[in-house]
């Protein structure tokens, strides 16, 4: 149940890719996954997906197609390219667990030199955040909306996507090693890009009445899509922020990197008005969030 790979050339810069094909309209097919692995040049410039994610447990494992022969992946990934199996066209991927020969590490270690590149090069980039849960869905579709409004204010601005992003892994990793208070955990998450309070203002009634219609429950769902699993990684950085078009992928609903991003820096805003008017006496409680 291994794949059988044919040698990259070096010199030309080889990198793999597949095709995920749409889904099957055989009864027993559609349970799996199924592609097809092929090489391309990475300096022509071969269009493809980029799949950002996490291995997951490495013992729970599901089976795949790859070339017609049953592969052994982990769940998560599983579930990942379930989700994004295509309706009608093959739809071209990059995905390092299948695309370099793990059993090879010479390959293994001029591949991941190239992974930059690949990132950059890529024609979008998918986060997978994982399977959705009971509140993920309207967790999303709250940030994509609040992330509209906001990203308003920062359309014209000047300063590179990376910036936004620099400190996101360093932030979600501390917040999944310690357990961080909600306050200080969205404290944190908006020193993304810092812009003046006074900007996001207009947003915050928005803000106010989905807290209003939902209670603690928004923000206990806001803190587990945050801290999910992927957000841990140390390969965000070099793989959400270096492409253009990047999005995150939490069961079926999708949100652009910059819309998200636009929304945390919201959240933030929100916050440190709520944080000064509870140390100004307000008699508005912190602690009901």
């Amino acid at each position: 149940m291994k794949i059988e790979y044919s040698p990259l050339d070096r010199d030309k810069q080889e990198i793999r890719l597949l095709e995920l094909l749409p889904q099957s309209r055989d009864r027993k097919q559609k349970l799996f996954p199924t592609c097809r692995i092929f090489h391309a040049c990475l300096p022509a410039g071969p269009r493809f997906t980029a799949l950002s994610y996490v291995w997951g447990d490495v013992k729970n494992k599901q089976v795949i197609l790859v070339d017609e022969s049953p592969v052994l992946v982990t769940k998560n990934l599983y579930e990942a390219m379930m989700a994004l199996r295509p309706i009608d066209e093959p739809l071209v991927m990059w995905i390092d667990a299948l695309c370099i020969n793990q059993a090879d590490d010479d390959e293994k270690s001029w591949q991941v030199g190239l992974m930059q590149e690949i990132y950059r090069q890529a024609h979008q980039v998918l986060a997978w955040l994982g399977s959705a849960d009971k509140h993920s869905d309207s967790v999303i579709d709250h940030l994509d909306c609040l992330g509209g409004k906001a990203e308003l204010l920062t359309r014209e601005l000047p300063s590179p996507q990376e910036y936004a992003w620099q400190n996101l892994p360093l932030v979600l990793g501390s917040l999944l090693r310690g357990g961080v208070p909600t306050a200080e955990m969205m404290k944190r998450l908006g020193s993304v890009r810092p812009l003046t309070r006074e900007d996001y203002m207009p947003f915050f009634g928005f803000i106010d009445a989905y807290y209003e219609q939902n209670g603690q429950k928004m923000m206990r769902a806001l803190k587990d899509f945050i801290t999910r699993p992927w957000w841990g990684r140390v390969w965000v950085l070099q793989e959400i922020a270096l492409p253009e078009n990047a999005r995150f992928v939490c069961g079926t609903k999708t949100i652009s990197r910059d819309r998200c991003a636009a929304a945390i820096r919201t959240y933030r805003m929100w916050w440190m008005s709520l944080a000064e008017k509870s140390t100004a006496g307000n008699p508005f409680s912190l602690s009901q969030y």
